[in-house]
């Protein structure tokens, strides 16, 4: 299993596999209530770019998951989209091999904690018992960009999940005439 080191929030060491029940096709199932005695109704999942340099934030795209499961099937999924557009691989995508050259060698590789996150599957049990019991995850990584009129600027890239609480206190709207 790759190191991570503090990249990847949410981790314990524990592969979690206790908290999941194992279902007829074999596959796992978050257990009942979360913390607090509530349920939850589901999880939203997101991607998005920040550059505080630049004053920016893009969100690449959400999903509503029913499953701790099925919310991690989709961050890798982005995981690997993001490791493919912020490092493509020769011959792997749709440039081709000659249009890609190789860069130096830098501590930033975004593209590369993503690989080795999605790549990472007993860390991402872990990350689901979280998620089934109350707890938001993610996997983040930084490197530089170039931004035309600033230069060189710290760009963050996070893929998240969090719980959304049946049972946790809501607002309520109220129309004003």
């Amino acid at each position: 299993m790759p190191h991570h080191g503090n990249r990847f929030a949410g981790r314990r060491g524990n592969d979690g596999s206790a908290w999941f029940t194992r279902t007829g096709d074999g596959a796992l199932t978050p257990p009942g209530p979360v913390a607090g005695g509530t349920r939850a109704d589901g999880f939203w999942c997101e991607t998005v770019v920040r550059c505080p340099d630049a004053g920016g934030e893009w969100y690449l795209g959400g999903r509503w998951a029913a499953t701790p499961a099925e919310a991690l099937r989709w961050l890798r999924s982005q995981a690997l989209r993001l490791a493919d557009a912020l490092d493509p691989r020769p011959g792997a995508g749709p440039l081709p091999s000659g249009a890609l050259a190789a860069v130096p060698s830098s501590p930033w590789a975004p593209g590369r904690v993503f690989r080795d996150w999605a790549d990472d599957t007993a860390f991402q049990r872990v990350q689901q018992a979280a998620l089934a019991s109350g707890r938001p995850v993610s996997a983040n990584a930084r490197g530089p960009d170039r931004v035309h009129g600033l230069g060189e600027v710290d760009v963050l890239y996070s893929l998240s999940a969090r719980p959304v609480l049946r049972g946790a206190a809501a607002r309520r709207l109220v129309r004003v005439t």
